[in-house]
């Protein structure tokens, strides 16, 4: 980013956007509580739970 705090580039902007689409990357999403990857058998997955 530039030198002084609070003060974006349009690069800034079009970088930070572009991460929001994409998502976490597969290394960010490993261990994310409640994001659905639970492990078969647990609660969140089982249709009788």
């Amino acid at each position: 980013m530039t030198e002084r705090l609070g003060e974006l580039t349009l690069y800034d902007v079009q970088d930070l956007l572009e991460a929001a689409i994409r998502g976490p990357s597969p290394a960010e999403d490993e261990d994310l509580p409640g994001d659905g990857d639970a492990p078969r058998g647990t609660p969140e997955t089982r249709a009788d739970g």
